[in-house]
């Protein structure tokens, strides 16, 4: 286990490290690998799906290290399986129309829209560093343990 640049990502809990043009390392609870390219990292992992943010730069003038005109930086999300594999989206166009039909529904029924912030509440206290840090207690013991 390289202990350099250990992360805590993901739902369930998964103890990572990632080095840019090198790659990504899961060590607990399984253990894969893959590479990432030098504007990749790790944000998230969930559901067997490994989230990567990549920052994109175009226009960039290399020979005098300076932004041209044309210049644009933005991020895009990109889905890997534990393969290292990408997973593509089926239909961006529906998605979003779902995720439309989704808002309006939540905007119709504030209950629900109330449950939910309950509950993203509820998760923010799960997702401090002292609650992390405890959770990170156990699973080195559990390890040890091993």
């Amino acid at each position: 286990m390289n202990p350099y640049n250990l992360h805590i990502v993901g739902n369930p809990l998964y103890i990572i490290s990632q080095e840019a043009g090198e790659g990504f390392r899961c060590y607990y609870p399984t253990e894969f690998f893959f590479p990432l390219k030098h504007n990749e990292s790790v944000i998230f992992i969930e559901d067997g799906k490994v989230y990567i943010e990549a920052w994109i730069e175009e226009g960039w003038d290399d020979e005098n290290n300076c932004a041209t005109d044309d210049y644009k930086y933005y991020d895009k999300i990109i889905v890997k399986d534990f393969a290292g594999i990408t997973v593509e989206l089926s239909n961006p166009y529906k998605s979003v129309q779902d995720f439309a039909h989704e808002l309006s529904l939540l905007y119709q029924n504030r209950a629900v829209l109330n449950d939910i912030s309950t509950r993203m509440l509820e998760k923010r206290q799960e997702l401090t560093w002292e609650a992390k840090a405890k959770k990170l207690v156990r699973h080195y013991e559990e390890i040890l343990k091993k």
